[in-house]
C-alpha cells in the first residue's frame, strides 16, 4: 500500500484525517479501487456514488530561518525536482546583511536554477543594493549547497516578499 501513495521517497506525508491520497496512474493501485468500488456498488445496488478529493498533493516546507523577522516556507515536488518557496518580511529586520536562506527538502545530488518567479516578480521600491544572482535573473547550484550554505538575499522591507522558483536540471 505505502507504494501507492505519492510521498518523497522514505517517508509517508503526514496523514489529514488518517486518510492518505492513492496513485491511481499506477495499475495495481487503479485496479484495486476499481474492485473495491465495483464491489460495493454492486452490493449495495447503488445509483450514485460521491467521491471527493479534499487533499493537498504538495507538503509545505518551513525552513529555519536564523532571523525572527522573517520567514520562509515553500513546496518541493514529491521527486524534488521542483521548489517553490516565499521569503516574507515580516517586520524591519535588526539585521544589516540577511542570513543565507537555506532550503530544506532538495535533492543534494541535483543542480536547480534558482529564479523569481516571473508572475510575481521583484517587490517594488526593491532595495537598491540587490545581491548579484537576483541582477543577473538567476542562478545555478547544487542542491547539497543550497541545502547546506544557502544562497544571498537582499534585505526586504517589511510587508515585502520574494517568491524563487527552483528547477532542476
Amino acid at each position: 500500500m505505502p507504494d501507492w501513495v505519492p510521498a518523497t521517497p522514505g517517508r509517508l506525508p503526514p496523514p489529514p484525517r488518517s486518510q492518505q491520497v492513492l496513485d491511481l496512474a499506477g495499475p495495481e493501485a487503479y485496479e484495486h479501487v476499481l474492485a473495491r468500488l465495483d464491489a460495493l456498488v454492486g452490493e449495495y445496488e447503488l445509483d450514485y456514488l460521491k467521491w471527493d478529493h479534499n487533499r493537498d498533493l504538495l507538503e509545505t516546507v518551513h525552513a529555519d530561518q536564523p532571523d525572527p523577522s522573517a520567514w520562509l516556507h515553500g513546496v518541493v515536488s514529491a521527486d524534488r525536482r521542483h521548489a517553490v518557496f516565499s521569503l516574507m518580511q515580516l517586520t524591519r529586520s535588526t539585521d544589516s546583511v540577511p542570513a543565507h536562506l537555506q532550503f530544506p527538502a532538495l535533492n543534494s545530488d541535483l543542480h536547480y536554477t534558482v529564479t523569481v518567479c516571473p508572475e510575481i516578480g521583484i517587490p517594488v521600491g526593491f532595495p537598491e543594493r540587490p545581491v548579484p544572482w537576483l541582477t543577473r535573473g538567476s542562478i545555478r547550484l547544487p542542491g547539497s549547497a543550497l541545502s547546506a550554505i544557502g544562497l544571498a538575499v537582499p534585505l526586504l522591507d517589511p510587508a515585502q516578499a520574494v517568491v524563487l522558483e527552483l528547477l532542476a536540471d
